[in-house]
């Protein structure tokens, strides 16, 4: 227990006084209700006799303004604690998923990531008002079993008996479930991937209507149908170990009102109370056991949180703060790849794609094509070069600066990045620095763009191609002024006259300007354009032709 709750605290980022404060008010809550419950049952015994009530019923008016006033901060502070768990837990795993490594991060599917901030993230805060509730109807039953022990003992002693084992038997059911929820959650989760792909492809499914019909029939309708049997098998067994309660409940006010007087020769007024007490109690002890499933389910949350967590964190990039391009030599010259190799997963003799023994030297200032055939490793040593892979051989460096793990955020700081999938987000122009803005200007009337901006002043993307996102993310690009560029299949989704500005204009002004850039295309028309042409064929460098120039600029490097 102790070490569910340090984790709890952990992830939700709530602080032990808070807790302490809830429970508290459970406690205090569950109190005023047993004491309110005792007035009234002294009450009741008074009703035909001629004495002064009026003492009880100023005790159970001040009582219950009391408990009214408790109970509106208390669900305040609960309701605040709950929103700022899912909030903290959310915020984790995001900033966990963009610190984790890519790959890290590209393994974990995007329905189970929304699973995650969605589902998982709601039923992990939710055990705050479930274990507040829990807390709260344990101190009503408890007190209440105070009151109870004080009109008769004998009859305390047989209630608490039967409750015990009503905990016991519940315990006992209650761990059949687990596995049963377990395989309940497991197949939605694939429920989910298979609606991922009927949001990603619906083109497609559009465009083959039998194909459409047997994945809908036999993976969708069957997966969600699956998820849906194992969840009603579930939610029945959980309602039917709740029943325990139940029968704990109706065993114990039969016992009162047929058992007590005449077996455990309890007086006929005291049992009038007891079964007063039991009935008061029946919600309570009902909402105890229906919460135990809640809390159970909750921990599963924690658990696949906490899996999930230990994924991303565990090889978490190390923030260099407020270092950026500055933590990179200033007047580097030389970048360079020595013997670098990559591969996607373990066991790569059974056929994972590997990068091998890769070796470049690129100038600064000089314009690189990485060209070849489709599955060649043209993206892979892309990542690599900007530092979003890590070799598992060998060395990326700058000058003589190897990029590890405390340098690597300031050189990815130093690209500006165009990828073949490129995500541009909804970002106000009044980001730019107000030295960048004509340039940025300036590359929009060349691109022949006219942005939409939404009521917040954000930019409106929802209207543009691809191709335009490319070239709106290059105008930005040149706002930038970063001395690394990379661009991925630029002119893949663009007209003829974009592509010939591309390679005629674009290209040459980021070259004026010093810049190196990194060019992935397939263009064999515009290659001359090149300071150097890789060539890559089955994840190996196969041939680095240079221009005399750029050769010259590797050779005074080397001598410098």
């Amino acid at each position: 227990m102790k070490r569910y709750m340090a984790s709890f605290l952990a992830l939700t980022g709530l602080r032990s006084r808070q807790m302490l404060y809830m429970v508290g008010d459970a406690l205090a809550g569950g109190v005023l209700g047993a004491a309110l419950l005792t007035v009234l049952s002294e009450a009741l015994k008074r009703v035909g006799k001629q004495q002064d009530d009026l003492w009880l019923i100023a005790a159970f008016a001040v009582g219950l303004v009391l408990y009214v006033v408790l109970q509106h901060f208390a669900v305040a502070r609960m309701t605040h604690a709950t929103e700022l768990a899912c909030e903290n837990v959310r915020l984790r795993l995001l900033k966990a998923a963009l610190n984790a490594p890519l790959m890290d991060s590209e393994n974990t599917p995007a329905h189970l990531k929304r699973a995650l901030l969605t589902r998982d993230a709601v039923q992990l805060a939710g055990a705050i008002p479930n274990w507040i509730g829990l807390l709260t109807s344990f101190a009503t039953v408890t007190s209440a079993l105070a009151y109870l022990a004080w009109l008769s003992l004998t009859s305390t002693l047989v209630v608490c008996a039967v409750i015990l084992l009503a905990v016991y038997a519940y315990q006992m059911l209650i761990g059949r479930t687990i596995a049963r929820m377990r395989e309940a959650y497991r197949v939605a989760d694939t429920g989910l991937g298979f609606a991922d792909d009927l949001f990603l492809g619906t083109k497609e499914l559009k465009l083959d209507p039998e194909f459409a019909r047997t994945f809908v029939r036999d993976d969708l309708a069957a997966t969600l149908r699956r998820a849906r049997e194992l969840s009603v098998s579930f939610r029945i067994q959980q309602h039917d170990v709740g029943l325990v309660g139940v029968v704990a409940f109706y065993g114990l006010t039969a016992l009162a009102a047929f058992a007590f007087e005449r077996w455990l020769h309890v007086a006929a007024d005291i049992v009038s109370s007891v079964v007063v007490v039991l009935l008061f109690l029946q919600g309570h002890i009902q909402s105890m056991v229906q919460r135990l499933p809640a809390l159970t389910e909750s921990a599963g949350a924690q658990e696949r949180v906490n899996v999930q967590l230990a994924t991303w964190e565990r090889r978490a990039e190390i923030a260099v703060a407020q270092q950026a391009i500055a933590a990179l030599p200033p007047d580097w010259r030389m970048l360079r790849l020595e013997s670098v190799s990559f591969s996607y997963g373990k066991g790569s003799a059974g056929g994972a794609f590997q990068l091998r023994d890769v070796s470049l030297a690129v100038p600064r200032g000089a314009t690189v094509f990485i060209v070849g055939g489709n599955g060649s490793g043209k993206t892979t040593l892309a990542k690599l070069l900007l530092g979003l892979y890590s070799p598992e051989q060998g060395r990326l460096m700058i000058d003589d600066v190897v990029i590890d793990a405390s340098q690597v955020l300031a050189y990815r700081s130093a690209f500006s990045s165009v990828f073949s999938d490129v995500h541009l987000f909804r970002r106000s122009l009044d980001m730019l620095p107000e030295a960048s803005r004509p340039g940025f200007e300036k590359a929009m009337d060349e691109l022949d763009l006219r942005l939409q901006f939404g009521d917040d002043g954000r930019l409106d993307v929802r209207a543009l191609s691809q191709g335009q996102k490319k070239r709106v993310a290059s105008a930005f690009a040149l706002a930038e002024h970063r001395p690394l560029c990379l661009f991925d299949e630029w002119t893949a989704d663009q007209d003829p006259e974009f592509r010939q500005y591309f390679y005629e204009t674009f290209l040459p002004r980021l070259r004026a300007e010093g810049r190196t850039v990194f060019v992935i295309t397939h263009d064999d028309r515009h290659f001359h354009r090149a300071d150097m042409l890789v060539r890559l064929d089955g994840g190996r460098v196969v041939d680095v032709e240079r221009r005399d120039a750029c050769a010259a600029m590797v050779t005074m490097a080397a001598q410098a």
